[in-house]
């Protein structure tokens, strides 16, 4: 032990950079919540791969514009923080956010397999006059979890009843549902129409 303080004493300003480190990682409460108290340890080595898809999760959960990453602030920050991590453009970013867009639906999509699904939709008029819809999908798995996630956020060009049904019909039709358990709309007269619409086109 003695001899390993003096070599450590004497090239205190070597860093081999193949050395990887232990962190903790967080365990996730609630969804998206993480818990830094408990956690599982974990070795860590630099990945280049790794910090770019990280950096493509950050611009898409905190809604940061793509020239972001070419930030003054943030190119200090990051040659700092990992000196080896050669910053990517923001056309770089575009690219990657659109791959992994791509990824998570197959990934999604997957999930759905064998899933009878629930959704929710609701249309509002935004202050420029421009119809919108949300249509989001519920189902519990096979190990009881439940799950909620956004399909689509679609631009209508009206609140009727059939257009909002062919644009929920257009969705699932991307996404490959052909299960439906529960349809919940609000109380607004032209969703008796789209649910009739929607009972007519999904016989299942």
């Amino acid at each position: 032990m003695w001899s390993h303080l003096k070599v450590c004493k004497k090239f205190l300003f070597v860093v081999d950079k193949k050395q990887k480190i232990l962190v903790l990682e967080p365990k996730k409460v609630g969804g998206e919540s993480e818990d830094r108290s408990v956690g599982t340890l974990k070795i860590i080595g630099y990945d280049y791969d790794e910090c770019r898809q990280a950096l493509v999760k950050m611009v898409i959960i905190d809604e940061l514009p793509f020239n972001f990453v070419e930030g003054k602030g943030f190119r200090l920050f990051s040659r700092t923080v990992q000196p080896r991590f050669d910053i990517p453009s923001r056309f770089t970013i575009v690219r990657d956010c659109l791959k992994l867009d791509v990824e998570e639906k197959e990934r999604l999509k997957r999930a759905f397999k064998g899933q009878r699904l629930c959704l929710t939709t609701d249309t509002w008029t935004s202050i420029q006059n421009i119809n919108y819809m949300c249509l989001t999908a519920h189902w519990i798995d096979n190990e009881w979890n439940f799950h909620k996630r956004i399909l689509n956020f679609y631009q209508v060009f009206n609140n009727m009843g059939e257009t909002i049904g062919q644009v929920i019909e257009n969705c699932l039709l991307d996404w490959g549902i052909d299960k439906l358990l529960t349809v919940t709309v609000d109380n607004a007269s032209s969703n008796s129409v789209t649910i009739s619409y929607l009972k007519n086109v999904i016989k299942d």
